[in-house]
């Protein structure tokens, strides 16, 4: 009995291995189909602006500018001053002195805000033309593969330059009112408001929260001279203020297209396709792309790849293809919910709803793919509700002035 027991039992065992190895041949043969090209997607807005009205090749001339000639704040720390944030402050003569070398920057920028648009092409390297910009990172790439079309893996140089050239055009702002000169004060800030316009041309979260940034920065300086020299502008000016304020609003909210597109993008490269929506992992692939997710985040929860042999268990525990986007996009309809809700009770009390969901607290939990790439927008909605509030308030400034007059 035991005899017949041990061989059926080693019967068992075979039955189970042989399965499971030709499991995982079957896994090692399955391909992705790359049917979206998710980066044109990402780019098609900034292609669609005819060449003459693109303000890049304009805006790139800048921010080499400024590469050569940046901010004076090393000479600050070296004087053990504050840096200062007024013509009449301490120190300000260091600012006076950037702006003159900027004559021609600022005029150029200001230049680039009357165009259509931006135009800057996102992609995985940076293009030759922007070399001078950007001249180590051109270099670094040189020994790298062509950029594969993979939607996390895109460059975003473009952030840092732009917020740069906002605290220019904010510093001439105010340089502009010590002088009384309310029309060169007022083409900064509208220029200002392009640059946080421009920022926007790709719907990433990222660029939206670094358009907060420079649209709060404008703002607070207009605030700031509002405050110092409150009849600096004719009722005229302060008209057309508010008028490029209100303009502001459809660009004052997150938008979770990219936010799609990359979940979008991953899954058709991680997964097979049936042609009804639905597949299995493809492990080889997917252990690709999870190296890129790493190598692209520094806030990545993944701690493995999937291994080739852990398929059929990747094939157990993960949720399928169609399983995994219906989740996604309940969770991101949650988020967009909530600032849809948010954004219509500007000014007034709002608390985050609590997640319909349990967070994933492990690698094999069906949908940590979709907790993997659902950060918690709850702050980003909260930086949109605030740069809202704030415009509002710097609108209700203006409409007091102009009632004064």
């Amino acid at each position: 009995m035991l005899r017949k027991l041990f061989i059926w039992g080693c019967v068992a065992v075979f039955c189970f291995f042989l399965t499971y190895i030709i499991w995982v041949l079957v896994a090692m043969n399955r391909t992705a189909t790359i049917s979206v090209d998710y980066v044109a997607l990402l780019n098609e807005k900034a292609a669609a602006i005819p060449k003459e009205q693109r303000a890049w090749p304009l805006v790139r001339g800048a921010g080499v500018a400024l590469r050569k000639w940046p901010m004076p704040s090393e000479v600050y720390i070296e004087e053990e001053i504050e840096e200062p944030n007024w013509p009449n402050d301490a120190g300000w003569n260091h600012m006076h002195d950037w702006l003159d070398q900027h004559s021609e920057t600022l005029k150029t920028l200001r230049k680039a805000s009357a165009l259509q648009g931006m135009g800057y092409i996102l992609d995985g390297t940076i293009a030759k033309e922007d070399k001078e910009l950007w001249p180590e990172e051109y270099e670094s790439q040189q020994a790298l593969p062509p950029h594969d079309g993979f939607l996390v893996s895109i460059l975003l140089p473009q952030l840092g330059p732009m917020r740069r050239m906002a605290m220019l055009l904010a510093t001439d702002a105010k340089d502009a009112v010590a002088k009384g000169d309310a029309e060169r004060c007022q083409a900064d800030l509208r220029s200002m408001l392009s640059v946080g316009i421009y920022v926007r041309e790709h719907p990433l979260l990222i660029n939206d929260l670094v358009s907060f940034s420079i649209f709060n920065m404008t703002f607070e300086t207009l605030e700031t001279i509002l405050d110092r020299e409150p009849d600096l502008f004719s009722n005229a000016q302060l008209g057309v203020l508010a008028s490029q304020l209100h303009g502001l609003t459809d660009n004052l909210a997150i938008r979770f297209d990219g936010e799609r597109w990359f979940m979008l993008d991953l899954l058709q490269r991680i997964y097979t396709d049936d042609g009804n929506g639905d597949g299995s992992i493809v492990p080889i692939d997917a252990g690709k792309a999870f190296l890129q997710l790493e190598a692209a985040s520094v806030e990545s929860k993944s701690s493995s790849l999937f291994p080739v042999i852990l398929a059929p268990v990747a094939d157990i525990c993960f949720a399928s293809r169609k399983e995994m986007l219906e989740e996604y996009n309940r969770r991101l309809a949650h988020f967009e919910q909530f600032q849809e809700e948010a954004l219509l009770d500007v000014g007034g009390e709002y608390t985050f709803p609590v997640q319909p969901w349990i967070q994933a607290s492990s690698v094999i939990d069906p949908f940590f793919l979709t907790e993997l790439l659902t950060p918690a927008y709850n702050r980003a909605i909260e930086h949109a509700v605030k740069t809202r509030n704030s415009r509002d308030d710097i609108l209700n400034r203006i409409h007091n002035l102009q009632n004064i007059e």
